[in-house]
C-alpha cells in the first residue's frame, strides 16, 4: 500500500497536521506542568500522541474495511484479479528487472 509516494503523503499528512503543534502548549499548560511535574507531564504528552496515533490508524482501518465490504469477496480463489493479469499481460508490463553482480 505504501509503495507509491502519493499514498504515503495522503495517509501521513493528516497525522503530521494533528501533531504539528506538539508539545501542545497553551495558556493552561504552564499550570498543569507545575502541578504534575516534569516526568508526569512528559509521559502524558507521549501517551496522548501514542493514543491519538492509534485512534487515527484504527479509523483508517475501519474506513478501508467499510469501503471494501461491498466490493470485496472472501474466497479461496484468486477470482478476477488473476484472470485480468493473464489476459492483459499486466504482470510482464509492470515487472522491473534488477541486476546484481558480485
Amino acid at each position: 500500500m505504501f509503495t507509491q509516494g502519493h499514498t504515503k503523503v495522503i495517509y501521513t499528512l493528516p497525522l503530521i497536521l494533528l501533531f504539528c503543534n506538539a508539545p501542545f502548549t497553551d495558556a493552561n499548560q504552564t499550570f498543569v506542568f507545575m502541578r504534575s511535574g516534569r516526568m508526569k507531564w512528559l509521559c502524558g504528552q507521549i501517551l496522548y500522541i501514542a493514543a491519538a496515533s492509534a485512534v487515527y490508524y484504527l479509523f483508517l482501518f475501519v474506513i478501508s474495511v467499510l469501503l471494501t465490504v461491498f466490493g470485496g469477496e472472501i474466497s479461496p480463489e484468486w477470482g478476477k484479479t488473476l484472470d485480468a493479469m493473464s489476459i492483459f499481460e499486466f504482470r510482464e508490463s509492470t515487472v522491473h528487472a534488477v541486476e546484481v553482480s558480485i
